[in-house]
């Protein structure tokens, strides 16, 4: 476990150094999935999974200082990004078969922060919610005792509400222009999980496209809509992949969930730098598999 951790640890440090060599803005429209697996889920499991995730901070100004302040930097912007910028997926699964895995969801995305334009000078306070449910189903099968591959897909239907604040000049009142959208998903998934008694590590990718519609913008001033809105109208149809890595630690009923990620969207990494993701979880088994409870009671036949 130790050692799992330690690799967690270096991944994010890796990330972190990588996300420090640009300015991120964290601005994207689509409802955001948190990364969770089905492999080894049985027949009869009903689940409940409670996840969020929140995004790297950009300490790129620290370069040069001292490791214990950068260090302090970065866990603090951390924080504030969990706070400002942040996914949450309500997730409730259920093990229709052995293989199958059917899935329901409610996805909530919060963005609040600066826009920096990487073209002018100046700056587009912004902040923005999106919510979406999802339905979904996965297959997954044994490639071993210990090995599990999972393909699945899903489709998810939301809308977005973003407003963002500008003023011609400092002298002016600060003006808002909103943004409003419906916003349709379509993905497919695929993992490869490797479990040793409480621990499963999983390595999935998840990819897809999704289109935004029913747009309706209320500029008030032109310089959110030449530096932001115009390029979602470019954009409204648009592709992702999402690799992520997981690790779980599962009890008989109760499971811990931490991953990092990288999702990357084509179109909108034009104005939103890419930046890793870590997320955590938590999840209850409300229904256990009949077959565990079986295969226990044969155990203790054999015993006697």
């Amino acid at each position: 476990m130790r050692k799992t951790v330690q690799l967690l640890l270096c991944i994010g440090l890796l990330f972190n150094t990588y996300a420090q060599a640009q300015h991120i803005n964290y601005l994207n429209y689509r409802a955001m999935a948190v990364p969770y697996t089905s492999c080894f889920a049985q027949k009869g499991d009903l689940k409940i999974n409670l996840l969020r995730q929140t995004y790297f901070p950009d300490n790129g100004w620290t370069k040069g200082s001292s490791f214990r302040y950068r260090t302090k930097t970065a866990f603090t912007g951390l924080f504030e990004n969990n706070l400002l910028v942040y996914d949450n997926h309500i997730n409730l699964s259920y093990g229709l078969t052995n293989q199958i895995n059917l899935s329901a969801s409610f996805l909530y995305s919060k963005r609040s922060e600066i826009f920096i334009p990487s073209s002018v000078e100046g700056s587009i306070p912004y902040r923005g919610t999106t919510n979406a449910f999802n339905l979904g189903a996965a297959y997954h099968n044994k490639l071993s005792a210990y090995f599990e591959f999972e393909v699945g897909t899903s489709l998810t239907l939301g809308k977005g509400n973003f407003r963002y604040e500008e003023s011609i000049s400092y002298e002016f009142q600060h003006e808002m222009s909103y943004l409003r959208y419906h916003t349709f998903n379509h993905n497919l998934v695929a993992g490869l999980s490797f479990r040793y008694k409480k621990l499963q590590l999983t390595a999935q990718v998840n990819t897809g496209y999704f289109r935004h519609y029913g747009i309706s913008y209320n500029p008030v001033l032109p310089y959110a809509y030449e530096e932001i809105v115009r390029h979602f109208y470019v954009h409204q149809t648009d592709y992702y992949i999402d690799p992520a890595l997981i690790v779980n630690i599962n009890f008989r009923r109760l499971g811990l969930q931490t991953h990092l990620g990288y999702p990357y969207v084509a179109g909108e990494s034009k104005i939103s730098k890419p930046t890793p993701s870590i997320g955590i979880g938590l999840s209850y088994k409300i229904l256990k598999s009949k077959q565990e409870g079986n295969f226990k009671l044969l155990k203790s036949s054999r015993a006697r």
